[in-house]
């Protein structure tokens, strides 16, 4: 992060390189589940990915070398898709990685 915020044109090769690769094809994808009705309307395809991308950076950044699993990834998509409030509609509960209770 730091190399990136000292290197203007390290920003913007990896902003290129993400915005036309990776992030397009989710962009597509996301904005045609909202065209089908499968997400909100007012669903913002960029907002779902910068929350997604942080939260994996952030995990990857403070828990190395732990893998990120299937529980994991289901506890992200049931926060975004959902919320975290415990009167979302159709929220189902997350479920917990083993050993860990409550």
């Amino acid at each position: 992060m730091t190399e990136i915020a000292a290197h203007p044109e390290l920003h913007e090769r990896l902003l290129e390189r993400f915005q036309t690769g990776v992030f397009a094809g989710l962009r597509r994808w996301l904005s045609e589940a909202v065209e089908a009705g499968h997400l909100s309307p007012d669903t913002d395809p960029d907002r779902v990915l910068e929350i997604v991308a942080g939260a994996v950076v952030l995990r990857l950044l403070l828990q190395p070398g732990e893998p990120i699993d299937e529980v994991w990834e289901d506890q992200v998509v049931s926060i975004v898709l959902h919320g975290v409030r415990p009167d979302a509609v159709g929220a189902p509960a997350p479920r917990r990685p083993p050993g860990r209770s409550s």
